[in-house]
């Protein structure tokens, strides 16, 4: 089959039509090949952090999933504990209660003060409630009782240590 003679005269002329466009275009291809690469490097560098964060996706997922899951136990165990505390009446005390409280420690607060001093029975309290309990609070004792205390307890310092005999089978 021969090839009809006008198709190929139009493919002709369309061809060195075309030719300057072509030739411009390649050398223009050439001139802006530096920055061409340039670009493309910099796209990639651009885009490295998120191809870095395909990589750990499936870590992403997990702990998004941990998160979630903590908060969802906290939340329904902050509920659950809620509910028990009110239930139980095991809420901090009210802010006049505090506020009582506060009076009552300014209140006292000269006592101990005077008991420091070593004014007579002040601070003083009896030798069957130093007995049953050796280690009150500094509030109830005055130092130099909580001292006394102390040192006829003796505490490590006035136990026997113990030496093991070397007896065993296989010592050297």
């Amino acid at each position: 089959m021969a090839m009809h003679p006008y198709v190929s005269i139009a493919g002709t002329v369309l061809y060195y039509l075309s030719l300057p466009f072509t030739v411009s275009f390649r050398w223009l291809l050439v001139v802006l090949a530096p920055l061409i690469h340039l670009i493309r490097y910099i796209f990639y560098g651009l885009l490295f952090p998120v191809s870095l964060a395909a990589k750990f996706e499936t870590i992403y997922i997990y702990l998004g999933v941990a998160v979630l899951v903590g908060l969802l136990t906290g939340s329904i165990l902050h509920v659950i504990i809620s509910l028990l505390a009110s239930a139980f009446r095991l809420h901090s005390t009210s802010r006049r209660t505090a506020q009582k409280v506060g009076r009552k420690k300014r209140a006292v607060k000269p006592d101990r003060v005077a008991a420091r001093a070593g004014s007579p029975g002040a601070g003083r309290l009896h030798l069957s409630t130093t007995k049953a309990s050796p280690y009150l609070r500094d509030s109830y004792l005055d130092t130099r009782q909580l001292h006394r205390a102390q040192r006829k307890q003796g505490g490590l310092l006035s136990q026997t240590i113990l030496e093991e005999d070397d007896d065993s089978e296989f010592s050297m």
